[in-house]
């Protein structure tokens, strides 16, 4: 938490702290502002590198730092994005969470316990992209569709679903996304 002010562990650290994979990552992924005066002295790559662990710092604006709760980390405290933040995160950048394939187990292993109504409002505040995404994936998870009326809309163009590939898939014009899974 010395490394970047506001920092959360985010992404695929917090997906391993919420026990969503099996998989350990190599990296601690850290979110915290754009104007944090802190990470700026991580270079170009956002990285930092403390006794050997590399912690990799993924910005976003002020008002996208939501969802973050403190948690004991052995005698210290620390923050972690929240089970439904992380989930956000993980569908907005898959790259930095094992790829989609581990998104869409996250999701499934996450089905019994995450708050529906807080991931769409998450959604929401993240953005159209997001809200399309999260309505396609609750939808092939197999949330009931009456659940997600509150992501549904007129969307214009597409968005690919999974954000880290290529443009090539099944166009879904319920959710506004190529599939490209």
């Amino acid at each position: 938490m010395e490394i970047a002010d506001p920092a959360a562990i985010s992404y695929w650290s917090a997906i391993h702290y919420h026990q969503l994979t099996q998989e350990t990552p190599h990296n601690i992924f850290i979110l915290t502002t754009t104007d944090s005066i802190k990470a700026s002295n991580a270079g170009a790559n956002r990285e930092i590198v403390i006794n050997g662990i590399r912690y990799h710092l993924l910005s976003v604006t002020k008002n996208h730092y939501f969802g973050i709760k403190k948690v004991w980390f052995e005698n210290v405290k620390v923050n972690v994005t929240d089970l439904e933040r992380t989930l956000i995160d993980a569908i907005t950048r898959p790259k930095y969470c094992g790829g989609f394939a581990e998104v869409i187990e996250s999701y499934k292993m996450a089905s019994d316990r995450f708050d529906i109504i807080k991931l769409k409002e998450y959604a929401c505040k993240i953005g159209d992209s997001a809200m399309r995404r999260l309505g396609w994936i609750l939808e092939y998870i197999g949330e009931e569709d009456v659940s997600l009326t509150t992501l549904k809309k007129q969307f214009i163009g597409y968005v690919k679903q999974n954000a880290s590939g290529n443009k090539k898939g099944k166009y879904n014009s319920k959710w506004g996304v190529i599939e490209n899974i």
